[in-house]
């Protein structure tokens, strides 16, 4: 019983060190500032955040790339300078941040952020078997639940761009990728956890709103960073 959970918890780790590996390195795709502000005139850019030369910058499509500002000039006057009009740069909330965090603290936080999420989410699945009075599930069955789930979280929506390449229209591959996540859901609740019946689409729509309520504590907790 206990080696199974060793090896989900070695996986967990491995994945959490990758994306705090990621949030470290800041592997993200970099533009020149005339492509940002050709972006910011097409009312593509929802926020800039500045911090120190570097910026951050998030398109609406919730898309994240970094740019270098000028250091003898404002980011508001290059921009301008490389054609974005007065008014487009008035849709865009520019911000600026400015606390630089630790090297060490800047790996490591990602990572207590990213384990805190799945042990909270490994609890509240048991809470959903207490709540709705399902029999017992065995611990580790809910552990490589929680790992297939976030290995599929990182890697889900990447395999999905690379398949739909060539697709531009954001709702599609947000629907695609919606449909997916509910799909495999499904089937794990059904032949893995093997509910059915009405204690199958208890669970899936207490899922769904568990979910959704970590979703929008992830966006607080990044937009507020």
């Amino acid at each position: 019983m206990k080696k199974p959970i060793i090896i989900i918890a070695l996986i967990i780790l491995i994945a959490a060190g990758g994306v705090g590996a990621l949030y470290a390195t800041g592997n993200l795709k970099e533009i020149s500032l005339d492509v940002l502000a050709e972006k910011v005139q097409q009312e593509q850019v929802g926020r800039i955040t500045i911090q120190g030369d570097d910026l951050e910058v998030v398109l609406r499509d919730g898309t994240v790339l970094r740019s270098k500002k000028e250091r003898e000039k404002s980011l508001t006057e290059s921009l301008l300078n490389y054609g974005a009009s007065a008014k487009k740069l008035g849709k865009v909330n520019i911000k600026t941040r400015n606390e630089r965090l630790p090297v060490g603290l800047k790996f490591f936080l990602p990572i207590f952020f990213t384990l805190g999420l799945i042990f909270t989410y490994y609890y509240l699945i048991l809470t959903g078997f207490k709540i709705l009075k399902i029999k017992e599930v065995p611990k580790h069955k809910v552990a490589v639940y929680v790992s297939i789930m976030f290995l599929l979280g990182l890697f889900l929506n990447p395999a999905i761009s690379v398949v739909f390449r060539n697709v531009s229209y954001k709702p599609v591959l947000y629907f695609t990728s919606v449909s997916v996540s509910f799909l495999i859901v499904f089937l794990l609740l059904k032949y893995y956890f093997l509910l059915s019946g009405k204690r199958l689409w208890q669970f899936l729509l207490y899922l769904i709103v568990v979910r959704a309520a970590l979703f929008l504590v992830i966006n607080f907790v990044v937009s507020a960073i």
